[in-house]
């Protein structure tokens, strides 16, 4: 029994890595030439609320989520689906919203039941970052990039280890086999991701400007 009971804990609780905060990469003046924007995919658990919290927050809940969330739901509708999902059991992932912003994601954490923390009130933010470069092409195979499946280019590339930072870890348990789909476990071995450092470069962005400008 034990050999079987630690294989089963060992394909539904895992410690999986956490992404670090990439460092930026700024111009000589100070310009950045590459940054990681983060964003939020809002995920709901209906489980993980008792039956006293989930009662008591249903109708405020639903009514911001109506008003905030998918305006093409009533507040009735997202009240009968709250509940629909709450007594079907078998979706422990369900998603209210993807690309929400810091601030988004701050004002959804603030819903009533929501406001109760992951597990007591069911919320799940699931961070992502997007690799922007604002100044668009200006140097871009300098600044270049690092992708899966391809040859890493460039700052991005050369110096993707100090870039990267180191991840993070947590245990997290697996809520959907099918959809490979995990949620954190409240735990304190959790470890806090450290961010990656920055780079400074001589690029004057003025020059590099007017010299391809000059070269198109």
């Amino acid at each position: 029994g034990e050999e079987w009971r630690a294989v089963g804990q060992d394909n539904y609780v895992k410690y999986k890595e956490v992404e670090a905060d990439r460092g930026n990469i700024f111009s000589a003046d100070g310009s950045v030439l590459a940054t990681s924007i983060p964003y939020f995919d809002i995920y709901f658990d209906p489980i993980a609320p008792s039956d006293e919290d989930f009662a008591r927050n249903l109708d405020s809940l639903a009514y911001c989520l109506a008003t905030y969330i998918d305006p093409s739901y009533t507040v009735g509708g997202y009240r009968e689906r709250l509940m629909r999902l709450r007594a079907d059991t078998t979706d422990r992932h369900v998603l209210l919203k993807r690309k929400v912003s810091y601030s988004e994601k701050r004002k959804i954490e603030s819903f009533p039941l929501f406001n109760l923390g992951q597990f007591r009130g069911g919320i799940i933010a699931e961070r992502r970052s997007d690799r922007r470069r604002p100044f668009g092409l200006l140097a871009q195979r300098t600044i270049g990039y690092v992708r899966d499946g391809a040859k890493d280019v460039g700052l991005e590339g050369f110096f993707n280890e100090e870039l990267q930072g180191e991840p993070g870890g947590q245990f997290m348990i697996c809520v959907d086999t099918r959809r490979d789909l995990w949620m954190p476990l409240e735990d304190l071995s959790a470890i806090d991701p450290k961010s990656g450092n920055d780079i400074w470069t001589t690029l004057d962005v003025n020059l590099q400007d007017i010299v391809e400008n000059a070269l198109l």
